[in-house]
């Protein structure tokens, strides 16, 4: 039984896995993408919107959490490289803020 969970493990890792689905002879691409992603630009968990610009820039805004006690705000410019497979390059800044429990009272404590 051991061997027979092993051999579909091993099938089901070596099956080819594609991310996006491309089209035969079309650039069409969505400018407007919402997704949720974890342990990424909002730290432990977020929810993310990108607006992309052209074929070369896009932006992105998003909410997240860094644990209980904990908010993030993740706002990227994205540069895109490239004409079918595009090379992504990034730079933003990630507004954290957590909050101390003090004898009842929250205190933030936000920081870039």
């Amino acid at each position: 039984m051991k061997n027979i969970a092993i051999i579909i493990l091993l099938i089901l890792l070596t099956d080819p896995i594609f991310g996006q689905d491309t089209l035969e002879n079309s650039t069409a691409m969505r400018s407007n993408v919402f997704f949720a992603e974890a342990c990424g630009s909002g730290l432990l968990f977020s929810m993310n919107y990108e607006r992309l610009f052209s074929n070369k820039f896009g932006v992105r805004v998003g909410v997240g959490s860094a644990g209980l006690f904990g908010l993030t705000v993740p706002a990227i410019l994205n540069y895109y490289i490239g004409k079918e497979k595009k090379l992504e390059l990034g730079l933003g800044l990630i507004y954290t803020d957590y909050f101390s429990d003090n004898g009842g009272k929250y205190i933030s404590n936000g920081k870039f």
